[in-house]
């Protein structure tokens, strides 16, 4: 067997070593700290603060509600008159949610914020009405179909002042409600 000298027996003994009298008086005694050995994957601290920097930098999403249930509802109305707010608390309340299970936005309320402000709040839902100058309007595929992202589950629909005046998408909205929400028919 080849000849280990105490740094080579430091590369895998992480303890103190010591000479118990008696033994190898010859013997040297280093002590030694166990050091992890540098990874080429490793963070650096600087780019650890750099990132935590960025996230303090990430404009609050502000939102009326107690968002009790993760259920994000973003209305594109320029003026939410109390006709549209009583049909979206009537949409609502058809999936068993009121005004404290979930976080109301207004689409005035997105601009100059990040995707990172929607994500930070982590929804499990998120129901847009209309179309908003947003980077959330990436994950829109169809209207009134529901896709996954990211385990957040999206629902885009037209405005509600839209819907308040079509059966039809009235119609498509409760059907896919149901699908999101659970509701047996």
């Amino acid at each position: 067997m080849e000849q280990m000298n105490l740094h080579h027996l430091s590369l895998f003994i992480m303890d103190d070593v010591y000479l118990i009298p008696g033994e190898e008086a010859n013997a040297t005694i280093y002590k030694t700290s166990a050091q992890p050995l540098p990874q080429e994957n490793s963070i650096s601290r600087e780019e650890i603060e750099e990132n935590l920097k960025d996230l303090d930098n990430v404009k609050e999403l502000h939102y009326e509600g107690n968002f009790e249930k993760g259920v994000l509802v973003i209305i594109d109305e320029v003026e939410f008159k109390s006709e549209l707010k009583e049909l979206l608390f009537k949409i609502l309340g058809a999936v068993n949610c009121a005004l404290k299970d979930i976080a109301l936005v207004n689409a005035s309320e997105l601009e100059g914020t990040s995707i990172d402000s929607i994500q930070r709040i982590n929804p499990s839902k998120i129901i847009l009405f209309g179309k908003v100058a947003h980077d959330i309007m990436h994950y829109r595929e169809d209207l009134y179909k529901i896709s996954v992202e990211d385990s957040i589950e999206f629902l885009f629909a037209d405005q509600l002042s839209a819907i308040n005046s079509n059966v039809t998408m009235k119609k498509s909205l409760w059907n896919q409600l149901q699908i999101l929400f659970g509701i047996q028919k």
